[in-house]
């Protein structure tokens, strides 16, 4: 829809020709039929080739056949329903079961939990003073605290990382 004057265009209302849609020049597509259509039982058919005047179905039509509804249930489709008392028991009985060894109830649950704890903190604190002491004297960094830090940094990495050494050597030997 060219547009002659811009200052004076308005869109075309709701109902408008303009906004109808152009038919599709492609076919219209089949529809299923409601009901389905009546065949001549295709387990005979299947079943005996020799047949004279009946084509034998290729696999692609036994399988199509499978799906279609209302056809007769053959022997194979039926499932056996599941009887408990045909089964022989050959399970051993059932035991009462143990708690797991990670439930907080562990006396070792802690000490577990804490060797990564520790040791990532050690490492941390180690980095952060090599940080303090290499920033240089332009950095603002070594100006925020004082000179004793990354010292302090060091000795605490070093008392975490020997309590992780602590509680590592204290899980191989449990009491």
């Amino acid at each position: 829809m060219p547009v002659m004057n811009r200052n004076s265009f308005h869109p075309p209302g709701p109902y408008s020709a303009a906004l109808k849609p152009k038919p599709s020049a492609a076919p219209a597509p089949r529809l299923r039929p409601d009901a389905p259509q009546t065949a001549p039982d295709e387990t005979e058919r299947a079943a005996d080739p020799s047949r004279p005047g009946v084509q034998p179905l290729s696999a692609a039509d036994e399988i199509a056949g499978m799906f279609t509804p209302g056809r007769p249930a053959e022997l194979a489709d039926i499932q056996a329903s599941f009887d408990p008392t045909t089964l022989q028991s050959t399970a051993p009985a059932a035991q009462p079961r143990m708690k797991p060894a990670g439930d907080f109830d562990d006396p070792l649950f802690f000490r577990r939990t804490i060797i990564p704890i520790l040791l990532t903190f050690g490492i941390i604190l180690l980095g952060w003073g090599a940080l303090l002491l290499t920033s240089g004297q332009n950095n603002a960094l070594a100006d925020l605290f004082p000179n004793w830090t990354p010292y302090a940094m060091f000795a605490t990495a070093l008392v975490f990382f020997a309590l992780a050494a602590f509680n590592i050597l204290s899980m191989k030997n449990p009491k």
